[in-house]
């Protein structure tokens, strides 16, 4: 058996897989597969703060923008940058290492399958998963893993009554915002009408949920800062072919850059420009960064102004 530290930033996670790799011949360290075998190493290994990527046609895009400049939308083309190509030859290094299943791209088990069954050591997704899986795993009551969600936004007795059911035939307060599940629960359980949309500080928390999970939220809440962009939706209407193309293209590229498969990464890269362009990867930009910089602009006047 092998103990580790406490996994807090990228290189923990990297020295926790390594040692999975070498030491057990059981279990990888990540195993993953279905659409979101190599998304979640992009999302994890390449998370940036101030850089937030674009999704274009539903996939992952190299186009990035700044998500700290709260006067004007600023971009960047990752493939470009030689600190990303640097970190897209570490991916392939790791997975050349036995981080990931060589079969990644066409593995059909998800990563949450293959944590719950014993064949990865690592669970990689949103706190609101962990936790769940958490709870699931290591408790064993699937009832008092249940996430409040609301319903409504300001009413706490509607809020309550709607997204947690009745309380003492389904749940019991612990104190002002947190819950226990009882097991009546069953019948009615937090999150089965998935109203994600009315979270606001009504939303009561579970009473069992991990505490590093706890400490993580208010870690991330005392960091957030509101996106000038968040609302903005692209509209692709005048470029709806060049978006079907490219999505098409990062469909193919995105696995094999991220999931570390590239034989040779410098020429991947420019092969993986060319199509873009070839596919009218730069019209789209044009129009989504016209767009962004109205819509930013109107955001940070409104913002000042108000």
């Amino acid at each position: 058996m092998h103990l580790f530290p406490e996994v807090k930033t990228k290189a923990d996670l990297t020295t926790y897989m390594d040692t999975v790799a070498k030491n057990e011949k059981s279990i990888l360290a990540f195993n993953a597969g279905g659409s979101g075998a190599t998304s979640m190493l992009q999302q994890v290994f390449f998370g940036e703060d101030t850089n937030e990527g674009i999704l274009i046609g539903g996939q992952g895009s190299p186009l990035a923008y700044d998500k700290t400049n709260f006067t004007k939308v600023v971009t960047t083309n990752l493939l470009d940058d030689p600190k990303y190509l640097d970190e897209l030859k570490q991916l392939q290094t790791d997975k050349n290492k036995g981080y990931w299943s060589q079969n990644a791209l066409s593995n059909k088990n998800t990563n949450e399958s293959s944590f719950d069954n014993g064949t990865s050591a690592t669970y990689m997704r949103a706190p609101l998963n962990v936790a769940q899986a958490y709870m699931n795993d290591n408790l064993a009551h699937p009832d008092r893993a249940l996430m409040v969600l609301d319903l409504l936004r300001n009413n706490k007795e509607i809020n309550d009554l709607t997204t947690l059911g009745i309380t003492g035939t389904h749940w019991e307060a612990v104190g002002d915002t947190q819950y226990k599940a009882l097991p009546e629960g069953k019948n009615f359980g937090p999150d089965s009408a998935c109203p994600w949309g009315w979270r606001t500080g009504l939303y009561r928390t579970d009473a069992s949920s991990p505490q590093a999970v706890i400490d993580i939220n208010k870690n991330f809440e005392s960091k957030a800062k509101v996106n000038p962009i968040q609302l903005f939706n692209f509209d692709s209407t005048n470029v709806k072919s060049e978006v079907a193309a490219v999505s098409a293209v990062l469909a193919v590229y995105n696995p094999i850059l991220y999931g570390g498969f590239a034989p040779d990464i410098a020429k991947t890269v420019k092969e993986f420009k060319s199509k873009l362009d070839a596919a009218g990867y730069q019209k789209i930009v044009t129009l989504w960064k016209t767009q962004a910089d109205w819509r930013g602009s109107w955001y940070c006047s409104v913002s000042i102004n108000r």
